[in-house]
């Protein structure tokens, strides 16, 4: 009888270990879950802010390029403009020649009158 109980206390024991294993299994598998699941979401948070990072550095960069586009455009605003002035004269008395000889014919020329 002796025998039968120690086999039976073994095999009692031996089914707590089991499920003592099993329940530990199970939590191991839980946190490894969980840390997984945190794994992707420290990935995601860095992923969305290496993005806004390079989004702001884009920003940064095309503000500086418009800068400097506008510069070279005003400049070169500037740089017709004072074409513009110093043809002007020149142009327009050749406008105002061009309609005092077809008013008063070819041959006669400003102060010639």
């Amino acid at each position: 009888m002796d025998l039968i109980k120690q086999i039976q206390q073994a095999e009692s024991e031996a089914q707590k270990i089991v499920e003592q294993a099993r329940k530990e299994a199970a939590q191991i598998g839980e946190q490894a879950v969980r840390a997984r699941h945190q794994a992707i979401q420290d990935a995601h948070l860095r992923r969305r802010r290496l993005i806004e990072s390079a989004v702001a550095q884009a920003r940064q960069d095309a503000q500086g390029q418009i800068e400097q586009l506008r510069a070279k455009a005003l400049a070169e605003h500037e740089q017709v403009l004072a074409r513009a002035r110093q043809r002007a004269p020149a142009a327009i008395e050749e406008v105002f020649q061009y309609l005092v000889n077809s008013i008063s014919g070819p041959t006669q020329t400003v102060g010639q009158g």
